[in-house]
């Protein structure tokens, strides 16, 4: 997310995404406006040259390295993820998986990623390594959200993972989304993720959990 190149106009993802092919080509030429590095941008297109580099790396499709040496050692079985025409795994979205699936996904990183992940590397994953920015407004670390105390995988249409040292909260929504292209989704204008309610409500529980104090006792009518 410190690329330094630009996210707008022909390199916005979802006129990427629009393209029938060339689409790494197409994040790749996107022009330089900050020294790498040095400035945070969301880039879903610098997640696509990451897989397609990985790619080459390992020899196969990142969907089909994720599946074996990720996917099927931590027992999922439903993981669906959509390649792009040239056969590049998105590398910034349409990974499908359940909210069970997600949940040992977030298991793993809880694990500080033991059995699967170096821990060197998993522990530098979920540290800050930028002060970060929208949309979630968090310090950003390698490829996850980390800070305030937790980690957090976003996607779209509300499907977050939220990591805590006690506790793995998954929340899922039903955008009815359909991968176009163009991209299109059902998300009524005034939509908002059960995030903001798992961080005002839940979340200050958690955290004081781990913190070790006495969690307060709370009703709700008719709950």
């Amino acid at each position: 997310m410190t690329r330094g190149a630009a996210v707008d106009g022909p390199w916005d993802i979802d006129a990427v995404t629009a393209l029938p092919g060339g689409q790494v080509a197409r994040v790749a030429s996107a022009p330089r406006i900050d020294p790498p590095g040095q400035v945070f941008r969301y880039d879903n297109g610098a997640a696509h040259l990451l897989s397609a580099g990985l790619a080459q790396v390992v020899g196969r499709p990142v969907g089909e390295y994720a599946a074996a040496e990720l996917f099927v050692p931590l027992g999922i079985t439903d993981a669906s993820w959509l390649a792009d025409p040239d056969g590049v795994s998105y590398g910034y979205a349409h990974l499908r998986l359940s909210a069970e699936s997600l949940g040992r996904l977030g298991e793993l990183w809880r694990a500080g990623g033991q059995p699967l992940v170096d821990p060197d590397f998993a522990a530098a994953m979920t540290a800050p390594q930028t002060p970060g920015g929208p949309p979630e407004e968090l310090p950003y670390g390698f490829g996850i959200w980390a800070g305030d105390g937790l980690s957090l995988a976003a996607g779209s249409a509300g499907q977050h993972v939220v990591v805590l040292p006690g506790a793995v909260v998954v929340t899922t929504g039903d955008p009815r989304f359909d991968a176009g292209p163009p991209p299109r989704d059902e998300l009524p204008p005034d939509w908002r993720p059960a995030l903001g309610l798992v961080r005002q409500h839940l979340l200050p529980v958690l955290i004081s959990c781990d913190a070790g104090a006495v969690p307060p006792r709370t009703a709700t009518p008719g709950s």
